[in-house]
């Protein structure tokens, strides 16, 4: 699928109001949420994302680009302070095993095409995964662990655009030795940083497309989107994001 977007920032004094004003547009209570977010490197997929030698064709094949991705976990306020998460590392039961389990989401995110400029268009993946096969993520042998943290905010859906008002909170530093895999103990919520020191909040205005080859689809998701910044306007700057900055591509390091 792919999502168009429009991006704001608010500041933490203009917060509440913000959100009363995106209540009243989507005419719902907007509901809380945190997600875990960790951030992997497919150790394996340079190899398996070379083109076959037979291609039945005498051009050349170019490898599609690796990209991370991204392990989401939901949380609940009650998951913080608790064993988590059960690795290979870790034998102790996780209280995902009761049944009331916080869905895993596996997603991956394309570099944003070129084509639109005042929207974010992008290609993204989404699977939803069990907690068990979580473990073959943190397979240090098959994914590199690069960073995790925290999402905190409230979603709403107005019309076809899901809302989400959001920041980012960092989970103190590992013990020595631990820095290439995640965490297994959530901290109390209270003792995560703030990712920008002001404790703004970002608006993320989003309308989902399952198919891009159809420009009736894109036309309208486009309509929803401008909608939405004119109702705005006056109360946050929504805009699309500067492409590059939401590169999600593997950068090759240098051998040598």
């Amino acid at each position: 699928m792919h999502e168009l977007l429009l991006f704001g920032q608010v500041p933490l004094a203009r917060h509440e109001q913000v959100l009363k004003i995106l209540a009243g547009l989507a005419a719902m209570q907007p509901f809380s949420y945190h997600e875990r977010r960790m951030i992997l490197q497919n150790l394996r997929g340079a190899e398996q994302s070379k083109p076959s030698i037979k291609t039945g064709s005498n051009k050349p094949v170019q490898a599609s680009p690796q990209v991370y991705t991204q392990l989401i976990q939901k949380l609940c306020p009650t998951d913080f302070s608790k064993e988590i998460l059960v690795t290979k590392l870790d034998s102790k039961l996780s209280p995902q095993q009761d049944g009331t389990s916080p869905t895993w989401i596996s997603r991956t995110q394309d570099i944003p095409e070129p084509e639109m400029k005042t929207i974010t268009i992008r290609k993204v993946t989404e699977d939803d995964i069990s907690p068990d096969a979580v473990e073959s993520y943190l397979d240090l042998e098959r994914y590199g662990f690069l960073a995790e943290f925290v999402l905190e905010g409230h979603r709403l859906i107005c019309r076809d655009i899901i809302l989400s008002l959001y920041r980012v909170l960092k989970l103190p530093p590992q013990a020595e030795g631990q820095s290439n895999r995640p965490t297994t103990t959530l901290p109390a919520l209270e003792q995560l940083g703030l990712l920008d020191a002001s404790g703004a909040f970002v608006l993320e205005a989003c309308v989902r497309v399952e198919d891009r080859t159809k420009p009736s689809l894109v036309q309208t998701a486009s309509e929803e989107l401008n909608w939405l910044r004119k109702e705005m306007k006056g109360v946050v700057d929504l805009r699309a994001a500067e492409r590059l900055a939401l590169d999600t591509r593997v950068k090759q390091r240098p051998s040598g």
